[in-house]
């Protein structure tokens, strides 16, 4: 796909010169004159208020620009003279210009690995900005400062300008992310990465080209990044930046077996590979931001509410359990962190953590839940395994002693919610129950789910989930079947009662099954599980 600068006349911008000063360059009548040109690139940066309740437009600060594309291109004819990436201190500098009058463009765009921030609603144009002519005759140092575009104070200000700086601020927490995985892993090799953001980019369903996005999501492809002024912007919530990311990390370097949807981080009993991926993606954000652990999301009128959450202090004591995004998070917090208390004695940091996710946790042959990611991190540090079993039963978990929970004894107050995967027997059959009573759009809710496995054993078999009970149409459920992560049959008949799915298997491989049902609306009703 073709990337566009945006050079349009609210995007053309005269940037913001700290400092100039005199070049040295020069040359005889018998030489050919070059130039060099130096300088350090910063945008604005908007913090938290210290209690994260709002963005502080009254403290706004400068960071680096780093890891960003930068080309030099020549005032008159707007040829490419040269591009470098800035440095992790911002600066950039060129030597040998054959040109003595020059321009900069500065994209929100990182080199090394590529991130892209582009506009999804400008057909998908990257950001950019270009300064006003510079005459390396007379200057040869040249500092650029790009503006948030805020005028006046937090509880009376508005945005006056164009918001130059947002894309910049979200381009600089994702080269924060990358740092800190490559400073423990050097060796990774991150794919690229495409992250829309838009200030018409807000919370409702629609045409995305429109900014219609619903949330800050990764849609399993790209990033998408909220950012309507007045009402929800993301761009300077670094922990919301920070957990986005973490779901492209696990699309694109690890595994992800969540089927999303809308979740509450300290309210919900998540379906458990929904509940995995939240709360690794807020836990990601402690550990990337660290020290910075105050998780904190803003909106509003001015950007001046918020909600959030401390990750080192906060307490899930209302809904502990291998089911809930708040367990998740704070335990692999802890698992990271370097700080000792109370049931927290490790401090893995996030070498080992990486290592699961990239190597057990990616191919197991059950979901990629908690218990999967313990099992694996228990293994590969055995000196730590018994402090791992502290962090995780103070969070209402039973000591994990394989991916598939097996022995796991808390049931989130609904006995029909364990055990965490139903065994079945090629041959054989056994029911199960589903409860309803939810209100719609809870698909990915605990009790609405069931996990099954089974060993193959060489031949052809018919998966097959039958419904009774109930009333009517009220009972429709969704199944697949899965090895390794990988869909190898889905089957959803509106209405039938009955689901089936017949696939291949290979002796001694073991199989899952998720069956969902698809109305948690209706009443409670028995689904006989079979393969055969």
């Amino acid at each position: 796909m073709r990337h566009i600068l945006i050079i349009f006349s609210v995007f053309l911008f005269s940037l913001t010169v700290i400092s100039c000063s005199s070049s040295s360059g020069g040359g005889s009548s018998t030489t050919t004159t070059t130039y060099s040109l130096e300088g350090t690139l910063t945008y604005d940066y908007v913090p938290a208020t210290s209690s994260y309740g709002a963005l502080d437009y009254n403290n706004i600060t400068t960071k680096p620009i780093r890891g960003a594309k930068i080309k030099l291109i020549d005032s008159l004819t707007g040829s490419t003279l040269a591009t470098v990436a800035s440095s992790s201190s911002g600066t950039y500098s060129f030597s040998g210009i054959s040109s003595s009058s020059v321009k900069l463009v500065i994209y929100a765009q990182m080199v090394t690995p590529t991130v892209i921030i582009e506009d999804n609603t400008n057909s998908d144009a990257v950001y950019a900005g270009i300064t006003a002519a510079i005459n390396l005759e007379t200057d040869n140092s040249f500092d650029v400062n790009i503006p948030s575009g805020w005028s006046g104070s937090a509880a009376s200000g508005s945005y006056s300008s164009t918001r130059m700086a947002a894309p910049f601020a979200i381009l600089d927490d994702i080269y924060t992310t990358v740092a800190k995985f490559l400073s423990a892993r050097p060796s990774i090799s991150f794919p690229e990465l495409k992250v829309n953001w838009s200030i018409d980019n807000i919370a409702s369903s629609g045409d995305k080209s429109d900014g219609n996005i619903g949330t800050s999501h990764w849609d399993g492809s790209e990033l998408y990044i909220l950012g309507k002024a007045d009402s929800d912007t993301d761009e300077y919530d670094t922990h919301v930046i920070v957990h986005e990311w973490g779901h492209y990390f696990e699309s694109k370097l690890g595994r992800s077996d969540s089927i999303g949807g809308s979740h509450s981080a300290f309210t919900d009993f998540l379906d458990p590979r929904v509940a995995f991926g939240e709360g690794w993606g807020t836990a990601l954000s402690g550990m990337m931001l660290y020290p910075n652990v105050t998780y904190f999301d803003t909106y509003g009128t001015r950007q001046q509410s918020a909600g959030g959450y401390n990750l080192e202090s906060a307490s899930n004591s209302s809904n502990p359990g291998w089911f809930s995004e708040a367990s998740v998070m704070l335990i692999l917090f802890d698992l990271f962190d370097s700080d000792s208390d109370t049931n927290d004695t490790v401090s893995l940091g996030i070498g080992p953590i990486y290592d699961v996710m990239v190597g057990e946790q990616k191919t197991t042959s059950s979901f990629t839940t908690l218990f999967s990611f313990i099992s694996a991190l228990k293994t590969a540090n055995s000196s730590s395994a018994t402090a791992i079993d502290t962090v995780v039963n103070a969070r209402g978990i039973s000591t994990i002693a394989d991916a598939w929970g097996t022995g796991e004894s808390h049931n989130g107050g609904l006995s029909t919610n364990l055990p965490v995967y139903n065994t079945l027997t090629i041959g054989s059959s056994l029911n199960v129950d589903l409860v309803g009573g939810f209100s719609s759009g809870t698909v990915n809710k605990l009790s609405n789910n069931r996990l099954f496995k089974f060993t193959g054993n060489g031949s052809t078999v018919a998966v097959t989930a039958q419904t009774s009970g109930g009333s009517g149409n009220n009972r429709d459920v969704d199944l697949v079947v899965y090895k390794d992560g990988v869909q190898l049959g889905y089957r959803d008949s509106v209405y039938v009662g009955t689901e089936t799915v017949s696939i291949s298997t290979t002796s001694g491989s073991v199989y899952t099954i998720w069956m969902s049902d698809l109305n948690p609306a209706s009443d409670n009703y028995t689904v006989t599980m079979g393969v055969n």
